[in-house]
């Protein structure tokens, strides 16, 4: 994906499987309390409910790629350390 970025199709496709799934998070009272207390422990505006799905319908090919480039970059090793290893 860094390297040869998404296809417009491919890209609707995400963005409708992530806007379209939403609402199945939200299908019990425990589910959107733990939404709303995730919201609040993260500082983040419960108003993000109501703009999230309006944010991803925004992105672009050129977004996606941007992203990718970003997280992933020339596909050489990551490494991920935990903890406070000795010598570091």
């Amino acid at each position: 994906m860094a390297e040869e970025g998404i296809g417009v199709g491919e890209l609707a496709r995400a963005k409708q499987y992530l806007i379209g799934s939403y609402a199945l998070r939200f299908d019990t009272t425990q589910k959107i309390a733990g939404a709303l207390c995730k919201l609040q422990l993260t500082g983040i505006d419960a108003s993000r409910l109501d703009t999230r799905n309006a944010s991803i319908a925004a992105v672009s090919v050129e977004d996606a790629a941007h992203a990718a480039s970003r997280l992933i970059g020339n596909g050489e090793m990551l490494v991920a350390i935990a903890g406070k290893p000795a010598g570091l």
